[in-house]
């Protein structure tokens, strides 16, 4: 309950504790830059007053609504993570509202983002120096819609890693998302695709690791110019159309590439289709000149589990 005497502290870590309430003397830690806590933690009201902070991760918005709002005068906050479970309507609003006032926000994360999600598709603009943006959902994902519009170079020139699932993607949309500049890290997932995916020879010129879940990626959708420095490509492939010689899964093009996990998609293919298809994808992994690591997993339909490759399972902001 004294905490608020130690005028001096500029961080404050309980994360991995047992601790479920933080004593309403926090608000008097004036310098405090840095407060790290777990989102069952209900932090007391006035938070709005801790002025210094910078760093405010893992706090709950559904045990402690008021956050939302007092968010609002955190103005010197670059990373945020945030669980957003079961938010109504005028709390989404609230939220909304108070983080188009962080200017200096560059690392955002979203915890079961739920109707959030979508709604900053349409009413958020990120802050000119967002270098991360991560939503995620442990059960089931938050899914925007539709790629939101702010997705793009102009919007987000600084953007160095993002994860972010999109109900309907655009045929365009992969060319849109691999003219960030700075993209270095990026886990995109939808469920279907409209239209024939463009991909152009310059695209992605910053990534490293690239994970693309529910739809067809074939390595050869990305021309050769695309993709110069990635190191790990995750991407579906149907089994029969490299049995059938329909797909090229040549993977020389990208000169980068050191570690690839491959989501090989059954499609009623026979047995003799599958061993195959592997066959030809491991083939194609000896061949490169820096002999990537391979790995294979049979999917049986379009959508993917995080469970199918549990690295990816935590994906941290950098």
């Amino acid at each position: 309950m004294d905490i608020g005497k130690l005028q001096l502290l500029q961080t404050l870590d309980i994360r991995d504790t047992s601790i479920k309430e933080l004593p309403a003397s926090v608000v008097q830690l004036r310098n405090l830059i840095c407060l790290r806590v777990n989102y069952r933690v209900r932090p007391p009201k006035g938070m709005g007053s801790l002025m210094s902070l910078e760093v405010l991760e893992q706090v709950g918005l559904p045990s402690s609504p008021h956050i939302a709002e007092e968010l609002i005068h955190l103005t010197e906050v670059r990373t945020l993570s945030i669980d957003c479970a079961n938010m109504n309507e005028d709390l989404i609003d609230i939220l909304i509202k108070s983080l188009g006032n962080l200017h200096k926000l560059q690392n955002l994360s979203i915890i079961y983002g739920g109707g959030l999600i979508d709604r900053m598709r349409e009413s958020w603009v990120p802050p000119p120096n967002l270098r991360s943006f991560y939503s995620w959902c442990p059960s089931f994902p938050a899914w925007f819609s539709r790629l939101p519009k702010w997705v793009n170079s102009s919007s987000l020139p600084h953007l160095s890693t993002m994860k972010i699932d999109v109900e309907e993607l655009q045929g365009d949309d992969i060319r849109i998302i691999g003219m960030l500049p700075a993209l270095r890290f990026l886990r995109l997932a939808a469920k279907r695709v409209m239209g024939r995916l463009v991909v152009r020879a310059n695209a992605f010129p910053s990534a490293r690791s690239c994970v693309f879940r529910g739809f067809l990626t074939p390595p050869c959708l990305f021309p050769p110019g695309a993709m110069p420095r990635v190191q790990r490509l995750d991407f579906k492939v149907s089994a029969r159309s490299i049995a059938s010689g329909q797909v090229d899964c040549g993977m020389g093009h990208l000169p980068s590439l050191e570690h690839v996990r491959v989501s090989l998609w059954c499609e009623n293919s026979s047995d003799e289709e599958m061993e195959t298809a592997k066959a030809w994808l491991r083939r194609a992994a000896e061949a490169h000149p820096k002999c990537p690591t391979i790995q294979i997993h049979v999917s049986q339909g379009l959508e993917d589990h995080e469970s199918s490759f549990p690295e990816y399972a935590s994906y941290h902001i950098v």
